[in-house]
């Protein structure tokens, strides 16, 4: 089934949600890999996504979508945590590592 609006055709809601669970398992493998480059274009994929999300009329759907809205906030808070954490570690590591190469620096 596909839904219309505004004469485009989008997939149902329940492929895009399929294909937004893909992308957040390539965004946690991303992050698990200190990829940050990789992990900016799959989010951006999956905001994307989010967009073309459309927004149920009737109560049942309408908090499903709610839900899978929330769990979106969630997943995103969680990964920006990590990839903050990540970054912190990796200047403290470098900073440390610089300061050892300052060491050897003749007088």
């Amino acid at each position: 089934m596909t839904m219309m609006s505004k004469d485009k055709e989008f997939p149902n809601n329940l492929a895009l949600i399929k294909e937004f669970e893909v992308l957040s398992h390539e965004i946690d493998d991303a992050i698990n890999r200190a990829d940050f480059a990789a992990i900016e274009i799959l989010d951006q994929s999956r905001r994307n996504l989010v967009n073309k999300m459309e927004v149920p009329q009737d109560a049942v759907a309408d908090e499903q979508w709610f839900k899978i809205a929330k769990r979106c906030v969630q997943q995103n808070d969680a990964a920006k945590e990590k990839v903050l954490g990540l970054m912190a570690e990796l200047r403290q590591n470098t900073g440390s590592k610089l300061r050892q190469l300052n060491g050897y620096r003749p007088s």
